[in-house]
């Protein structure tokens, strides 16, 4: 059987020309058929779909001017203004819908064109001023005109006003109501002002053919044929394309969404290197897909990196003039198109350009439902602070003509910037004679310049990226310039400094001891041990561990109430050899009995008070107890010198246990180097090496990591002052406290802070401290902002794991900016912020924050899987090729730790100067009261019970700053 291509080949060119016009005349009468008719009755003006969602959202927010459609153009030449009126206003007598108004009638919105109305043209000569006073006058005056508001009942919904700059140099504003028009009319009403000025300049009349149909007759006829069979197939392809919505955008924005979209906007152009055109055009080509489509898989891939969604909803805009008759009219025919992008690991920028094309392909074939149609359908979860469905827009355009000839007149179109945004982004990409323009029209509210600035380069970077290699994951597809990548890996972690890496740090202690040996080390309430004498103490300790076989690396366990004698429990047993593991004695017996026999303690250094509270005779192992008190006549016996050292600076020095997901709690292994770093760090960045500052409290429990941040500092020859627990609890206790004991640093957690502020700490009616370290938990903004305003006390936000030795980061709040942040890396420690793919971030792009340096701990005690999960080599993630150029991981030379990044949990970004800002969790962990709590283990613990099905934790803000945590049990 032969191919129709073939049997037309054997037609004689008669015969074809024949048939050419039969299928021509057949077209024609297939279209006249088809073709949208008159309404029955012309008295009656029906309203579209989208004029009826544009009346509603007039009526919800009224004067509002963000619907305004304006235009400037410049006229160069010999201008009849009387001509170009007649021909304005032969417009607004040719289409009904310039002549239209939008009125209430019993609740409802009616349309009603008034059968006559002339629009006049007031002429502002500004030629007496100068020409930089004529430009800004008419930028001003474009954008109050483009900014004033219309009333949809009453006024002409057309504006128009001339600007008279010189003899023949003028300005023609024009401003319409989106109701009556969109960007497609603006082109209509350029044109037909392009034919009716030179003709009636002459004297001749109008050149236009009749309009077929007016506006209202689109409107009853979409009314009418979308409805039954035509719509539900409309709807049924949309409620398959999109299927489960998404929660909105999730972009990284400068600041909180407004309750109430504002629709203030700017814009920022940027131009697509020719070097990316070709290949634009050839990989299109390729995958037989347009400009359009892989360009919009670009922008998905973009907002997909930046907001880590699974799926992205984009919208477009078509002018939806399907047919012929439709294309001279004026009014509002575009519609909104939602193309919804779906992303997974192993996805290639390819197989999104294919995805991409199948949907888009779908949709513009299904483009007749109107956009507020398909939501009233789809019932998404209304928000006033966003549109539905999608708040990013992407558009490709033909740029129109910037200078065009209308008789003797030049025309030109003027760029004025509105002010004004309909959504949260709007990437516009225009087809220009030079190439490919970028615009960015974004949401000034959520967003700083600066920031959209920087995206318009990832843009280019991760287009560049995938039309180098369109197979490689768009997990891999870079978006940093190198010049981000050195900053953000490089600079910002440069963080290298000389601390003592070869001693332990009771070595450091002891050193101090010889600079200071009549200086009070450590105050409790009315006693107080000078720096020799808990040297001393600690000694004896020491030498008596040491008779019991204590080891390297060996941990004894250490609980104890507030007192001096903690420090000489925690000395001795550092300068015996081993590391200590401090244990809370208020902790439920079964914690306690876990932790001992998951660190295999052989001995437990207490008190004779807390021996019958203790579970030692619940453990399967043995253990031995000294009771610092009742056996302390014997310790005595032992000599006071220092012990010989066994220990080496990467041997252990203590064991922290923390919460666990899965209902476990894991021991942190924190070495003797890792010490001595954080208190270097906190010499060099918090007490600025100032030996005027003298005490310091010990305020956390030392089964707290925070109380590691202030012992420490005996090695740089600092009073501990301990606050018993009493003072602890009571705000006015504890400042009262502060004050006479005139303490010049204080620990704390915020949520002590404010009680602490709220009875008057910066009131200066008395003695306050120099130094305030916060930390353990999240400042929230009014607190901060009262700390900035501290006339003489320094606040320090104090940011770090357990894992990473207390404190990885650091910010002099006085210096941090208006809003709160945990800084940047102490000395020795570095501090990456990445993807879920281990790949860097943008400034201000979310992602999971990772530690390296000298404080990352050597792992979790007895949890190799976890250990290998959470502390993660260098070289496998996306920092790794950048290591030996950044240098820090290097040239430390710390321990065989060093190497590894610490992986957080914790939801953070850059700032623009480095500064790092926390956001949240990554997983269920809570902070609370400076306490780190998964809510998996306590989930875990309430299932346990035998009358408890399920169990849900969260932890819920009663007042602000005060959590609180909450069980719901099933």
């Amino acid at each position: 059987m032969t191919s129709l291509d073939e049997r037309l080949a054997g037609l004689s060119p008669e015969k074809r020309a024949l048939l050419t016009q039969l299928l021509q005349k057949k077209r024609a009468a297939t279209a006249q058929a088809d073709a949208i008719p008159r309404r029955p009755d012309p008295s009656q003006h029906p309203m579209s779909y989208a004029q009826q969602r544009l009346w509603f959202l007039d009526q919800f927010e009224p004067d509002s001017p963000f619907y305004n459609i304006s235009a400037a153009l410049g006229l160069t030449g010999p201008l009849d203004v009387a001509a170009l009126e007649q021909a304005l206003n032969a417009i607004v007598a040719r289409h009904e819908v310039l002549r239209a108004n939008f009125i209430t009638e019993k609740g409802y919105p009616a349309q009603v064109v008034a059968p006559e109305r002339r629009i006049p043209l007031p002429v502002m000569d500004l030629r007496q001023r100068s020409p930089q006073e004529q430009n800004a006058a008419v930028q001003r005056m474009a954008v109050e005109e483009a900014r004033r508001p219309f009333d949809l009942a009453q006024d002409p919904l057309l504006r128009v006003q001339l600007l008279r700059l010189d003899e023949e140099e003028y300005v023609l504003l024009l401003t319409m109501h989106h109701i009556i028009s969109d960007g497609w009319s603006t082109g209509v009403l350029v044109q037909e002002l392009s034919a009716l000025y030179p003709a009636f300049r002459e004297g001749r009349p109008s050149p236009l053919a009749e309009l077929p149909i007016q506006y209202a007759d689109y409107a009853a006829w979409q009314q009418e044929w979308l409805q039954g069979e035509v719509k539900e197939r409309q709807l049924a392809f949309w409620r398959e394309t999109l299927g489960e919505l998404p929660g909105p955008l999730q972009l990284p924005f400068d600041h909180p969404r407004p309750p109430v979209q504002t629709y203030r906007g700017a814009h920022h152009y940027f131009a697509i290197p020719e070097r990316l055109q070709g290949k634009l055009a050839a990989l299109a080509k390729e995958e037989d897909a347009t400009l359009f489509m892989t360009l919009l898989a670009a922008f998905q891939a973009l907002l997909h990196r930046y907001s880590g969604q699974e799926q992205i909803h984009v919208g477009t805009p078509v002018a939806n003039r399907t047919r012929m008759e439709l294309e001279p009219l004026i009014g509002f025919f575009v519609n909104t198109l939602v193309l919804p992008g779906r992303f997974q690991d192993s996805l290639t920028f390819r197989e999104l350009l294919r995805q991409v094309r199948e949907t888009a392909l779908g949709a513009f074939a299904h483009q007749d439902l109107p956009f507020e149609m398909l939501v009233e359908e789809l019932q998404p979860e209304r928000d006033m602070s966003h549109t539905p469905l999608f708040q990013a827009m992407f558009d490709l355009q033909k740029a129109p003509p910037e200078r065009f000839q209308v008789g003797d007149l030049e025309l030109r179109v003027m760029e004025v910037e509105t002010g004004t945004a309909k959504f949260d982004l709007i990437l516009v990409v225009q087809e220009r004679e030079e190439g490919l323009q970028g615009i960015i029209e974004y949401n000034t509210d959520l967003f700083e310049e600066g920031t959209i600035q920087r995206m318009a380069g990832h843009f280019l970077n991760l287009l560049e990226s995938a039309l180098a290699d369109p197979d490689q994951p768009i997990a891999r597809l870079e978006l940093l310039s190198p010049e981000e990548k050195h900053q953000i890996l490089v600079e910002w972690n440069d963080t290298a400094h000389p601390f003592p890496q070869d001693r332990t740090f009771h070595a450091a202690f002891q050193e101090q001891v010889t600079h200071t040996p009549d200086r009070t080390a450590v105050a409790f309430l009315d006693q107080e041990l000078s720096f020799a004498q808990l040297n001393a103490r600690a000694n004896q300790m020491a030498h008596h561990l040491r008779r019991l076989g204590v080891q390297p690396d060996q941990i004894v366990a250490l609980v104890l109430d507030r007192s001096p004698e903690m420090l000489v429990g925690i000395l001795g047993i550092l300068k015996a050899g081993a590391a200590y593991l401090p244990l809370d004695p208020s902790y439920p017996a079964a914690r306690l009995q876990f932790m001992l026999e998951d660190s295999q303690a052989p001995i437990l250094v207490t008190q004779e008070g807390l021996v019958d509270k203790l579970p030692i005779a619940d453990l399967q192992s043995p253990i031995s107890v000294i009771r610092l008190d009742a056996d302390w006549p014997a310790i005595a016996q032992e000599p006071t010198d220092n012990p010989p050292e066994m220990a080496g600076p990467d041997n252990l020095a203590y064991v922290i246990y923390t919460s666990g997901s899965t209902g476990t709690p894991k021991g942190v292994l924190i070495q003797h180097r890792s010490m001595l770093h954080l208190a270097t760090a906190l010499h060099r960045i918090v007490y600025d090496g100032d030996d005027q500052l003298r005490r310091i409290s010990l305020n956390a429990p030392i089964s707290f990591d925070a109380s590691v941040q202030q012992i420490v500092m005996l090695t740089k020859g600092y009073t501990l002052d301990i606050l018993p627990h009493a003072v602890r609890q009571d705000s006015h206790e504890l400042l009262r406290f502060i004050r006479e004991r005139r303490l010049d640093a204080l620990d704390c957690v915020p949520s002590q802070l404010k009680l602490l502020l709220d009875a008057g700490l910066l009131d200066g009616s008395g003695w306050a401290p120099a130094k305030v370290l916060p930390g353990g938990e999240a400042i929230d903004p009014e607190t901060w902002r009262i700390l900035r305003q501290a006339p003489a006390t320094q606040f320090y936000n104090m940011y770090g794991p357990t894992e990473c030795t207390v404190d990885s980061t650091i910010a002099p709040v006085h210096a941090s900016g208006d809003q709160p942040t945990i800084g940047r890396p102490v000395p020795n420690a570095q501090a990456y912020i990445l993807d879920p793919h281990g790949q860097p971030v943008p400034v201000g792009v979310p992602g999971e924050l990772y530690i390296g340096g000298a404080g990352v701990a050597r792992g979790y005690l007895n949890r190799p899987e976890l250990t290998a999960e959470r502390f993660v080599p260098a070289e496998e993630l996306g920092v790794g090729s950048w290591k030996s150029e950044a240098g820090p991981l290097d040239s430390l030379l710390l321990t065989p730790y060093s190497s590894r990044l610490y992986r957080t949990g914790d939801l953070c970004r850059y700032r623009p100067d480095g500064h790092i800002e926390f956001l949240g969790r990554v997983d269920h962990q809570v902070k609370i009261r400076g306490f780190r709590i998964e809510l998996g283990e306590i989930e875990a613990t309430l299932r346990q019970h035998p009358s408890v099905d399920d169990a849900v934790v969260v932890a819920r803000e009663v007042t602000a700053g005060h959590k609180q945590l909450v069980a719901y049990v099933v």
